[in-house]
């Protein structure tokens, strides 16, 4: 028998194998001991090894696998990657195997080792060809080297995943028994788990809550996280719906509510007039109601019920518009309705103090009304005082807001507050030439952004635009063109992301000219124009108003009453009426029966900014001004009033 080593029929060595020894020896160090544990496949069915990862010398139970290849030499691409023929068998394998993989490749001519992602080939697969699976093989190629970098990226992926499959497993074994076939287990791409039940069941819990504490975003970004809208309850419904209500999406609100309403015997009694409410308050804004079916609905609300208080501040700020149309600059119906809130003692502290913060900022108008007069008749220490005071009772309800832990009422009283100063200083640095109030413009700014940003966090729109706005007006105010242009643009932004008609309008008022700033910087250059005529006329009007006021008229019922707006009232004998027609420059002869038959029955009214006075009543109130023609008109009625010994008159009315 022969025993001649060299010459035994042997089984033959390969460069191939040699290859395999020679990467395997290369690829396992490059993995620490402290975070992978190697376990090298003894028999290969299409992983070379797998891996498990530890965090903190624990042992997790989450891995990957890795299948190596290897060559001598190989000719780079183009774009700097090599390419490698794979079996789709052991791509799909790979896939089967429910844990992140990936390939590797060895190149023995360069010593590195290069690694691709196995959902990376899948992807570029797909987009090749969508039945790649058809064929045998595919070409894959390698660019990314296999060094500490990628091996810490690779560690962080199999932690992220293990830990989504962990959560996978774990809402089925808590859910079992419950889940039912149409339910749905939800993947987001931070790999959190959650099934369709348990989001419904969170929003039917907390989602009015949440609505509470100005969080409608989470309630929206938790519905959109589920898979259908089919069969939800009345409770979802009414928390989206508001969510939606609140976030400017209208249409899409009226649909979740009306989903709730046509369930509306099925949520607690006490939260179907907050339904009620929302509901038909969209169903007024498209004009699928009349206000007149909106108040009776509204008002079979409990009068001491939080959305009863609620409807009435909506009702109050409404009404606020009817101090343009009064000579005193006064709602009675808006101070009615803040009264009724703020006096009830079933009301909520909250609702009270957004109360008063309406109430202020109405007071704060007031005085934006009165301010013209006031300023061309000298009494400008008395503004200031006005403005101090009014400012401080702001600054006190800042204050309260904060103890109460309220960031919606804290940023809508700074709303309110940055308003009452830009529109006073618009006026006040006009008229009197003065930088008096920089002091109080300089952080207000910073003010205006941070609820800016606090409303569109929380995506209030009506607020946010109501913000944009203000910031705007601050632009205009200071004759900012940059700022100006820049704040028009973001106001094209809104109109392009919510398409919502009635915000649309709003916006294109705004964006024509439609602030308050712009009107008064528009009236001030008009005057600027004729700036010594109305120097005279304000020292006329000076001396006028203060010879009156050592007289002091006071109401004599024997005499005839007319209102002059906005001038004030005034009284004369009767057969004095034609003079009044007179300085009036009433020739319409049906008017002037008409005023007739009205006097000593009521008082009739007559607004004076119209050059052509045509109608009795308020018409439009201050919004009848055009420009200083208007003005001009105003101060020739007055001083022929005094020059014909015509009084103004103080009216004492009785409760």
């Amino acid at each position: 028998m022969n025993h001649d080593i060299n010459n035994l029929n042997l089984p033959k060595d390969s460069r191939n194998k040699q290859l395999e020894i020679i990467s395997k020896d290369k690829f396992r160090p490059l993995f620490d001991v402290e975070r992978f544990v190697v376990k090298e496949e003894v028999i290969d069915n299409g992983i070379d090894f797998r891996f498990e990862v530890k965090i903190n010398n624990t042992v997790t139970g989450f891995g990957f696998n890795f299948q190596l290849k290897s060559t001598e030499n190989t000719k780079q691409n183009h774009d700097g990657s090599y390419s490698k023929n794979i079996e789709t068998s052991n791509i799909e394998y790979l896939l089967n195997n429910g844990q992140p993989a990936f390939y590797a490749f060895y190149i023995e001519a360069e010593k590195n080792i290069y690694y691709t992602d196995l959902k990376k080939v899948i992807h570029d697969l797909n987009i090749k060809n969508p039945k790649w699976q058809d064929q045998p093989n595919h070409t894959i190629r390698f660019s990314e080297k296999l060094d500490f970098s990628s091996i810490t990226s690779i560690y962080n992926i199999a932690l992220s995943e293990g830990q989504m499959i962990r959560r996978i497993q774990a809402a089925f074994a808590e859910n079992f028994g419950y889940l039912e076939k149409k339910d749905k287990i939800i993947i987001d791409l931070d790999t959190n788990v959650v099934s369709d039940s348990e989001i419904v069941g969170k929003i039917e819990d907390v989602g009015l809550l949440l609505i509470d504490q100005c969080r409608w975003n989470d309630v929206i970004n938790l519905h959109n996280q589920t898979t259908s809208i089919r069969n939800r309850s009345a409770k979802y419904s009414l928390a989206v719906g508001v969510s939606f209500y609140y976030s400017g999406e209208f249409l899409r609100s009226l649909d979740f509510l009306k989903d709730a309403y046509r369930d509306i015997d099925r949520i607690e009694p006490y939260l179907q007039d907050y339904l009620r409410f929302f509901y038909y308050g969209l169903q007024r804004i498209f004009n699928v109601i009349t206000e007149d079916e909106y108040q009776n609905i509204t008002n079979s609300f409990p009068s001491n019920s939080h959305m009863f208080m609620h409807k009435l501040l909506e009702e109050a700020k409404e009404s606020m518009v009817e101090m343009n149309n009064s000579i005193d600059y006064i709602s009675h119906d808006f101070e009615n309705k803040i009264s009724q809130i703020i006096n009830n003692a079933g009301a909520s502290s909250y609702i009270k103090l957004l109360a008063k913060i309406e109430f202020n900022y109405y007071k704060s108008q007031q005085l934006i009304y009165r301010l013209i007069m006031m300023l061309v008749s000298n009494d400008v220490d008395e503004a200031k005082l006005q403005f101090n005071s009014i400012s401080q009772q702001f600054h006190d309800l800042l204050s309260e807001s904060k103890n109460v832990s309220s960031n919606f009422a804290v940023h809508f009283c700074s709303l309110r507050y940055c308003t009452f100063v830009i529109h006073f200083d618009s006026i006040y640095r006009r008229n009197q030439k003065s930088n008096y109030l920089d002091k109080f413009l300089t952080d207000l700014k910073a003010k205006i952004m941070d609820t800016l940003n606090f409303f569109q966090n929380i995506n209030h729109v009506e607020n946010e635009i109501c913000t944009i706005t203000l910031l705007l007006e601050y632009y205009q105010n200071i004759e900012d063109r940059e700022g100006i242009n820049n704040v028009l643009l973001l106001l094209d932004d809104y109109k392009k992301q919510y398409g919502n008609f009635d915000f649309n309008k709003k916006i294109d008022f705004i964006k024509n000219g439609g602030t308050f700033v712009n009107q008064i910087i528009t009236m001030a250059n008009s005057i600027e124009l004729d700036n010594d005529k109305i120097a005279n006329l304000e020292i006329r009007l000076t001396e006028i108003e203060r010879g009156e006021k050592e007289f002091n008229y006071k109401y004599d019922p024997t005499r005839l009453t007319i209102n002059l707006f906005p001038i004030g009232h005034f009284q004369f004998p009767k057969e004095q009426i034609e003079d009044i027609f007179k300085i009036l420059r009433i020739t319409d002869e049906i008017l002037i029966d008409n005023i007739k038959n009205i006097l000593g029955k009521y008082i009739p009214v007559l607004n004076c900014y119209v050059l052509k006075i045509e109608q009795e009543g308020p018409l439009n109130g201050h919004n009848e001004y055009q420009g200083i023609e208007n003005l001009r008109n105003v101060y020739r009625i007055r001083e022929e009033l005094y020059e014909n010994e015509f009084r103004k008159t103080e009216l004492m009315f009785r409760n």
